[in-house]
C-alpha cells in the first residue's frame, strides 16, 4: 500500500516508531487546545516529534479531515 501511496503523491511515506512517553502527552496537549480525536491528535504529535527532531528534511501532512487540517495549520504544517 505505501508504494501505491508513493507512486500517486511522487515521494516516499514511512512508517515510524511511536515512542509513547514523549508522543502521548504532546497529542494530549494537542486534544485539549484544538478540536480533535485521540488518534488524529498522536498523528499529529508524531509529525511535531519528527520535525523538532529533524528526523525528516521537510514534513507535509495529510489528512482529509477538516479538524484535524486545522489543527495541523495551527502548528506550522504544509498540508498536501
Amino acid at each position: 500500500m505505501l508504494k501505491t501511496i508513493d507512486r500517486h503523491f511522487g515521494t516516499v511515506i514511512s512508517l515510524v516508531r511511536l515512542e509513547p512517553e514523549s508522543v502521548l502527552p504532546e497529542a494530549r496537549r494537542i486534544v485539549l487546545a484544538y478540536r480533535v480525536r485521540t488518534l488524529d491528535a498522536i498523528h499529529l504529535a508524531v509529525a511535531r516529534q519528527l520535525s523538532d527532531a529533524k528526523r525528516i528534511e521537510e514534513l507535509a501532512f495529510v489528512t482529509c479531515d477538516h479538524d484535524q487540517a486545522e489543527a495541523a495549520r495551527a502548528l506550522g504544517f504544509p498540508l498536501l
